[in-house]
């Protein structure tokens, strides 16, 4: 199955700010996990809608005030209906993701990035700008993404500047190095220094059965054992 982007695009608000990254990126997450089941299947708007619902904060419309905490975004999952909660490790994480749930990855985005990573066209056109026109061509911003696992089309990456249209309907594919370095790029950045981990949040639905067990890693004898104003 293939993840469908849920774009924040169609939210741009007056100054050019794009600042529902979060309840966008909550809004595909809760889609997947309940296969895109009728009634089920989210837009962008109304992950809007359920944040306000649940967290209480109203988005001003022209001003970047509707940038959201992790905090946030487990009430807006559970808003529409699916469970949420911190991921314990790194291990369940992974083991989440390949039980079927969703992670939602918060970046500071792109650093730390691959270079041939595929981020949006909308990010492409705008890191021109920014490096051309206001000569800033390392500027990154905070951002809330989101990743999936599935068994035939494999890891999968939703940027919510992603149009959601046309070659950008769904998720690029990445694999699980792809995924760790995107779950650390707010460390990396030395934005938020904390493990890979703590930057994601885990979103299943209300019927998943437990993550199973982390496997215990085998030590290896080589080794030593946030809102987007233009």
């Amino acid at each position: 199955m293939k993840y469908r982007v849920k774009s924040q695009l169609d939210h741009e608000e007056k100054g050019g700010i794009l600042d529902d990254c979060g309840p966008s990126s909550v809004a595909a997450m809760v889609s997947w996990v309940n296969k895109y089941a009728p009634g089920k299947d989210f837009s962008a708007a109304d992950g809007i809608a359920a944040k306000t619902k649940a967290t209480g904060k109203i988005d001003k419309q022209g001003v970047s005030d509707n940038g959201s905490t992790l905090a946030d975004l487990i009430l807006t999952a559970r808003q529409l209906g699916a469970n949420a909660r911190w991921a314990k490790d790194w291990n369940d994480v992974i083991n989440s993701a390949k039980a079927g749930a969703a992670i939602g990855v918060w970046v500071e985005q792109p650093f730390g990035y691959p270079k041939d990573l595929e981020v949006s066209e909308w990010h492409e056109r705008w890191k021109r700008w920014w490096w051309v026109k206001q000569h800033q061509p390392t500027r990154t911003y905070g951002h809330m993404t989101s990743a999936v696992y599935d068994p035939e089309d494999g890891w999968q990456w939703a940027c919510p500047t992603r149009s959601g249209k046309g070659k950008e309907e769904f998720g690029v594919k990445i694999d699980e190095k792809i995924l760790l370095t995107l779950c650390d790029s707010k460390r990396l950045s030395k934005k938020h220094v904390a493990p890979a981990y703590k930057h994601t949040i885990i979103v299943e639905a209300k019927s998943a059965a437990p993550a199973p067990a982390p496997v215990k890693p085998t030590p290896c004898p080589a080794c030593g054992g946030t809102g987007i104003k233009k």
